[in-house]
């Protein structure tokens, strides 16, 4: 408000930034996997995000849905990636899980579940070598 612009204002914009930072996550993903493997990978979530209308109504609703959403999907994305060779993204995603948790008390959930994967799915360290950025997640 001392900036001038109207909370209600300021939130729908970030609805949508969110929205469409999905959307890139999504494509992105979709990409690289691509690239990866040498299959082609259609972004069909990034399309369904962009067309659904439910989509289009949280991102414009003012709340702080569309926001829950990228976080979660960012966070989860990075836990389960399979080049976990940096500790930088385990922290991240940690990071992430944390705002998660603070835009909505039920992202608790999926910071427990998300850090459940990071720690227990096949890697190319050990659990004990995992076991620091966890504590840190």
């Amino acid at each position: 408000m001392k900036l001038g612009l109207s909370p209600i204002l300021v939130s729908e914009i970030l609805g949508v930034l969110a929205f469409l930072g999905l959307a890139i996550c999504l494509a992105l993903r979709a990409w690289r996997k691509t690239n990866q493997n040498g299959v082609l990978f259609l972004p069909l979530a990034a399309a369904l995000v962009l067309i659904l209308e439910d989509f289009q109504v949280w991102a414009t609703g003012g709340l702080e849905t569309m926001l829950f959403t990228y976080l979660a999907v960012q966070a989860i994305l990075l836990t389960v990636r399979e080049d976990q060779s940096s500790s930088k993204k385990p922290l991240l995603a940690g990071a992430l899980f944390s705002l998660l948790y603070l835009t909505r008390p039920d992202g608790l959930l999926f910071a427990f579940c998300g850090g459940l994967a990071y720690l227990f799915l096949p890697s190319d360290s050990d659990v004990k070598a995992r076991l620091k950025p966890f504590v840190l997640m």
